[in-house]
């Protein structure tokens, strides 16, 4: 199947690794009208690593650093709130990958309990030596209806069943 390739598969431990966010969170954001925060993004880190030098020394880019007093409380609540705000959209996204992933999996479970289901309706109505038949499909948009010698199959699997 396309959706679930095994690239894709392969490449699930690598993303889901990123998101525990081991080096911090990525945020940009712009300023609305009262100056609240607007157009969260979560982005992501850059692929290079930098030695201390370059980090000191090193082109930026554009953007802007605070930092909090240590019993900054309500400053570490607002942090904490867009935080959670910019990670949201990705908690979205990815419940609905899992979810994606389990019915990928779960579908076929139901359309083999069923075909499990027919074997051992089969199994069990050959061990009584009942007879069987199989339907015999016609062209399509033909119609015909025709039975003989039917029975219960309820009275057939009950434990006495006089015949």
């Amino acid at each position: 199947m396309k959706e679930l390739s095994d690239e894709y598969l392969a490449s699930i431990p690598n993303h889901l690794a990123e998101l525990k966010f081991r080096e911090g969170v990525r945020l940009s954001a712009q300023l609305g009208e009262w100056n609240e925060s607007t157009d969260l993004a979560l982005r992501c880190a850059p692929d290079e690593k930098l030695n201390w030098l370059e980090r000191i020394f090193g082109k930026r880019p554009p953007g802007y650093t605070f930092h909090l007093a240590e019993r900054d409380e309500a400053g570490a609540r607002i942090l904490s709130a867009i935080r959670y705000q910019g990670i949201d959209r990705v908690t979205i996204a990815l419940s609905q990958c899992a979810d994606h992933v389990v019915s990928f999996f779960k579908t076929p479970r139901a359309e083999l309990a069923f075909y499990r289901g027919g074997l051992n309706l089969h199994g069990r109505l050959g061990a009584k030596r009942e007879p069987m038949c199989l339907p015999t499909p016609l062209p399509a948009g033909q119609r015909s209806h025709r039975f003989t010698g039917l029975c219960d199959i309820c009275l057939v699997l009950l434990p006495v069943y006089p015949r």
